[in-house]
């Protein structure tokens, strides 16, 4: 049980929020590579897409009865 000679406990204490949260030079390199990383990863998924579909539209099909119409067959 609390003390009622304590008062109220302060949600945020004095002092709490003076330490500075940094972050080192070796966390910042490694985000940076993950980032770089990351980024290529989605570009070059993104690239891939664009070349299959362009070929995929591009391309036209033969006619299908075309060799079937030039293939003749002489009986003597």
């Amino acid at each position: 049980m609390a003390d009622p000679h304590w008062g109220p406990v302060e949600p945020h204490p004095r002092g709490a929020d003076t330490r500075r949260k940094t972050t080192t030079r070796g966390r910042r390199w490694a985000r940076g590579i993950f980032i770089t990383i990351g980024s290529l990863t989605i570009l070059g998924m993104i690239s891939a897409i664009a070349v299959v579909v362009y070929g995929y539209s591009t391309t036209t099909l033969p006619a299908a009865n075309a060799d079937f119409k030039t293939a003749k067959t002489y009986i003597y």
